[in-house]
C-alpha cells in the first residue's frame, strides 16, 4: 500500500493495523516516526532553504513562512531550511512571520490580515503551492503587486503553478522519480514477503530543485 498521510493525521492505529496484518506499506512525500516503515521523501529542507534564499536574492528583507500543521515532519524540515536561510545571510528571526496556514483559504485570510495590520512583507514562502496561490490572491485583493511589491514562491511545483496569473515559482520535488521509487520499494518488500525473507525498510531522499517564475523574479535595485 501506498501512503501520504493529510495535514491532520495524528492517529495511526489503523496503519499499525495494516503492518500487523503483515499488509506492505510505503510512504511517500508525508511521512511519519511512528510507523517503522519504508519511505521515499524529497530534501524539504533543502528545498525550502533554496526557496528562502532566492527570495533573499532577489532583494527581499522580511520573508513570511506560511507553515504546515506541527503533526508533519514536512512542516518541521521545511521550516528550519526557511530559518537557517535567514541565519546563514545575518537576517534576524521573527516568530511573527511565521504562521500556520497550509491551505488557500487560510493563507488568503492569513495575508490580507497581515497587510492590513501594515506587516511589513516583501516576500512569501509557503508550504505548498495551494498556500502560495491563496497568498497571491490575497496580495492582489489588497491592491499589491507581484513580485514587485511582494514576492511568492511555494513547494511542490504543481501544474497550477503554469496557470495562475502570474505563473508561480515554486520548488519542484520530482514527482516521476518519486513514483518509481516507491513502485521500486513495494515491489521489493513485496517479492522478499513472497519468499519469506526479512524485509529491513529503506527511506530514500530525492533532491529538489527551484522552478523560477514570474511571481518570485523581484527586480533588485
Amino acid at each position: 500500500m501506498f501512503l501520504s498521510l493529510a495535514s491532520g493525521d495524528n492517529n495511526y492505529e489503523h496503519l499499525k493495523n495494516l503492518q500487523k496484518r503483515n499488509i506492505p506499506l510505503v510512504f511517500f512525500d508525508r511521512a511519519t516516526d511512528e510507523i517503522e516503515a519504508s519511505k521515499v521523501l524529497v530534501d524539504d529542507y533543502g528545498g525550502a532553504f533554496l526557496a528562502t534564499e532566492h527570495l533573499i536574492e532577489q532583494g527581499c528583507k522580511n520573508i513570511v513562512h506560511l507553515a504546515g500543521p506541527d503533526n508533519l515532519k514536512i512542516t518541521e524540515n521545511r521550516r528550519k531550511g526557511y530559518e537557517d536561510a535567514l541565519k546563514k545571510h545575518h537576517f534576524a528571526l521573527n516568530p511573527q512571520l511565521i504562521v500556520h496556514s497550509d491551505n488557500l483559504q487560510k493563507a488568503f485570510d492569513t495575508i490580507s490580515q497581515m497587510i492590513q495590520n501594515s506587516v511589513k512583507i516583501d516576500g512569501i514562502f509557503t508550504v505548498n503551492d495551494d498556500t502560495a496561490i491563496g497568498a497571491i490572491k490575497a496580495v492582489k485583493k489588497m491592491g499589491l503587486r507581484i513580485p514587485q511589491d511582494i514576492a511568492v514562491i511555494g513547494f511542490g511545483d504543481d501544474p497550477i503553478c503554469r496557470v495562475v496569473e502570474p505563473n508561480l515559482s515554486s520548488v519542484s520535488q520530482a514527482g516521476f522519480e518519486m513514483g518509481q521509487a516507491v513502485a521500486h520499494l513495494f515491489f521489493n518488500q513485496m517479492l522478499k514477503k513472497e519468499k519469506g525473507l526479512p524485509f529491513t525498510p529503506e527511506t530514500k531522499v530525492l533532491n529538489t530543485k527551484l522552478a523560477i517564475r514570474e511571481s518570485s523574479q523581484k527586480s533588485v535595485e
